[in-house]
């Protein structure tokens, strides 16, 4: 039995390889406009963080240290365990507090998080000394950073490379925790750039599981939806091509809907992490989730405002298309 379950997981293995030079998934304009229309009537409110009444340059340390450090972690939970440690008036002092930061402080820190085992405090706290030491070697000033930058996102010396210089922003070929990064800057003001327009997605596996099974994004080939049923160990390949696709989808149901990047992102982020879950997705409750945004909760009624053109709601082969089980330090 050993040897026919090893013989069909190289089968598969082997007939995966051979798509993954081809395109291999498809964006579905009609799916990306009848999820639009749902949300398209998105409008933030303007609310007051902790932090907005520093100034920029400290809100700018926080939101480096933070995003550098939140991956495969409940976001709300990070940035509020991370606001009370290191937020200060003086960005001098939250530069050097970060730049020490020991793995069993950051331990204190995040204790009574409910998955333990993913607070990995050595691998973090190095990230964020890694971000202290950083700005302490471009002078201690964060906008430092913006103006080496020329105020721009893209370009050889757009904010993009300069985040580069971080090792918890360079890893990933997507630049999925920058463009993060970045969207929050926009998205809370404390920080513009004069070619925001050019602002790229940041996927992450909330939004690639809300994709997939809406339908936006759609695998070409049936050995590729296999391996999106929770198959652990997935190729690094079948995820980056995944992650493409799911940046094209979204700027398509951007347009359609006529919500920035930003906003779009935000929306999209927040419905797959509190509505399309990976085990319980909210069409197959009884109760309307708990716990929204308020801004994204006004957009729509009942339990999940794709219910009525999401064939998961329906069919429950789509519904156990989920993002791929990839561990990393940006996915």
């Amino acid at each position: 039995m050993r040897s026919l379950i090893e013989r069909n997981e190289q089968y598969s293995t082997r007939r995966l390889a051979s798509v993954l030079d081809r395109p291999i998934f498809r964006v579905d304009q009609l799916a990306c406009a009848a999820a639009a229309e749902t949300i398209r009537a998105y409008h933030a409110s303007l609310d007051t963080m902790p932090w907005g009444t520093l100034p920029p340059a400290n809100q700018l340390v926080f939101k480096l240290a933070f995003v550098a450090i939140c991956h495969q972690f409940n976001w709300d939970f990070l940035q509020d365990r991370l606001a009370k440690h290191i937020l200060a008036e003086d960005q001098q002092h939250m530069i050097r507090r970060i730049s020490a930061t020991r793995s069993d402080e950051l331990q204190e820190w995040l204790a009574g998080y409910d998955k333990p085992e993913r607070i990995q405090a050595t691998r973090r706290a190095a990230m964020l000394r890694d971000v202290g030491k950083e700005l302490l070697a471009c002078g201690g000033d964060a906008l430092a950073l913006v103006a080496l930058a020329g105020n721009r996102i893209d370009g050889l010396t757009g904010f993009v490379n300069q985040l580069n210089r971080f090792e918890a922003y360079r890893l990933d070929p997507l630049h999925k925790k920058s463009y993060v990064l970045i969207q929050d800057l926009v998205r809370e003001g404390i920080v513009r750039f004069e070619d925001e327009d050019s602002l790229r997605p940041a996927i992450d596996y909330h939004i690639m599981r809300l994709y997939l099974r809406s339908g936006r994004v759609v695998p070409l080939h049936d050995v590729v939806a296999d391996e999106l049923r929770g198959k652990p160990r997935p190729r690094p390949r079948l995820v980056h091509l995944l992650r493409e696709a799911v940046g094209e989808a979204l700027q398509v149901t951007a347009s359609y809907a006529r919500l920035s990047i930003p906003e779009m992102n935000y929306v999209e982020w927040q419905l797959g992490r509190s509505v399309c879950e990976r085990d319980t997705p909210a069409c197959l409750k009884t109760e309307r989730p708990a716990g929204l945004d308020a801004d994204i909760a006004r957009i729509f009624v009942g339990n999940c405002p794709y219910i009525g053109f999401c064939q998961a709601c329906r069919d429950p082969e789509r519904r156990k298309l989920q993002e791929p089980r990839f561990v990393s330090t940006f996915y």
